[in-house]
């Protein structure tokens, strides 16, 4: 089976005489309408292929209240910090932060010992070299964490005969996790710094979907029959 990508428009969603808010739509292969507030306050709304556009801006009107109290929320982060790839600088792991540690040598291997990540390359003072090494060590231990989880998961009862699918890593700007409909789950490779528990929760997020592919009233059911504290790790999960 192959799998297409779906369509992106840019448009503005009236949500009050004088008030207006842009989105970012995106039409997939999907039954329902959703919408994702990320960390720089891009709105973005999912919906199905044939979706008429006059239901997709009447859905964001009516969630208009729960939008603007996610834009306020997301307005309290910190900015996100430039990192730099030198000597001393700190980086999360599993949500414990870590301290950069960069020797000169061979072979090109990260180690984490005693909350220090140890990178050894042969110029540890190149920070493109740093950083793409770092990106490496992060995506080895996200394809050993990710795996590791998936095949937990999949083993709760509520899922009756599930057979372990497919697991991909990326880095993605914009999501944490999806399910395709080939049955593939595809998980960001930067969820390998959140805690353990966050992990857990995309996991068995995307897991869901194997069985009810929409947002629906079925959906959530399963999600709270194998997860039930999910809403607690949903808001714990920041966006990206």
């Amino acid at each position: 089976m192959r799998c297409r990508g779906g369509v992106t428009q840019r448009l503005t969603a009236v949500l009050a005489p004088g008030r207006s808010l842009r989105v970012v739509l995106q039409r997939r292969r999907r039954r329902t309408l959703a919408i994702h507030v990320h960390r720089d306050a891009t709105v973005e709304v999912r919906a199905p292929v044939a979706c008429p556009l006059e239901a997709v801006l009447e859905f964001v009107r009516r969630r208009r209240g729960w939008i603007m109290w996610q834009l306020e929320r997301v307005a309290t982060y910190p900015p996100t910090r430039a990192l730099q790839y030198t000597q001393g600088e700190h980086h999360r792991y599993l949500g414990e932060w870590m301290v950069l540690a960069l020797r000169a040598g061979s072979p090109r291997q990260g180690r984490l010992i005693d909350g220090r990540l140890l990178l050894t390359l042969r110029e540890p003072t190149d920070p493109t070299r740093v950083k793409r090494l770092l990106e490496q060590w992060y995506r080895d231990r996200a394809s050993e964490v990710f795996a590791e989880r998936l095949a937990y998961w999949s083993e709760h009862p509520a899922y009756g005969e599930l057979e372990l699918p497919p697991l991909r890593l990326r880095r993605m700007s914009r999501r944490w996790g999806s399910c395709s409909y080939c049955g593939v789950i595809t998980l960001n490779t930067g969820l390998v710094e959140r805690r353990l528990e966050l992990i857990d929760y995309v996991v068995v997020h995307e897991l869901c979907h194997l069985r009810v592919f929409d947002h629906s009233a079925r959906f959530y059911a399963l999600l709270d029959e194998v997860l039930p504290d999910w809403r607690r790790r949903h808001r714990a999960l920041e966006p990206i």
